[in-house]
């Protein structure tokens, strides 16, 4: 079994991320609330894997065609998406069933990130981890110094910090994000080999 520290490691790097816990919804019923646009049916991951595979060659419906793999760990069900952003979109809605709770993290290279947490269908918290860090402090991510005038519109969060943000170092977003994920949850540090080894379901959509 691979060390916290190792599975820190694995979340550390310029890929897309966006990882997805949510209570109250089975790993198909994550997917078809949190994926709706969906372009194939909800599979087993390899013969979506398949799917994502394929020579789409210049068909403009499939191209940019990403996977969500959903399971389960220890009393939670998630989507990651090693890709895509489209957990991190989720809005409430009376057509279907609502989490009784709801985390998601999201960052892309062009150090675009998205922190939400909403119990029963309310929401809790939603902020850009960037700005998180204390005014002054070294803020910066791939190069990119994220207190620069040139980064301008920066998001306004929504709803009051959360204790559990407390004690965390700000200026590692991707970390620091995941971090309050594991605090708001209880759940352990996971690993994104073996969530997409252990996924039990997973659907193919578009960007």
């Amino acid at each position: 079994m691979l060390e916290q520290s190792e599975r820190e490691l694995e979340w550390d790097d310029d890929s897309e991320r966006c990882f997805t816990i949510v209570q109250g919804l089975t790993p198909v019923q994550a997917l078809q609330v949190l994926v709706p646009d969906a372009v194939t049916d909800i599979a087993p991951a390899r013969e979506v894997e398949h799917w994502l595979d394929a020579p789409w060659g210049l068909d403009e419906q499939v191209e940019y065609p990403e996977i969500a793999f959903a399971g389960t760990h220890e009393g939670w069900t998630w989507v990651f998406e090693p890709n895509g952003f489209a957990g991190s979109n989720f809005e409430p809605s009376t057509s279907t069933p609502v989490p009784s709770r709801y985390i998601s993290v999201y960052w892309n290279i062009n150090a675009v990130m998205r922190f939400r947490y909403l119990v029963d269908g309310e929401l809790g918290r939603d902020f850009d981890p960037l700005f998180r860090a204390d005014d002054g402090a070294d803020n910066e991510l791939n190069g990119v110094d994220l207190d620069a005038d040139l980064l301008v519109g920066e998001p306004v969060p929504e709803g009051d910090p959360l204790p559990q943000e407390d004690d965390i170092d700000w200026t590692e977003p991707r970390k620091a994000s995941m971090s309050l994920l594991v605090n708001l949850s209880g759940v352990s540090w996971p690993s994104t080999n073996d969530l997409v080894r252990s996924a039990t379901a997973a659907v193919g959509y578009t960007i």
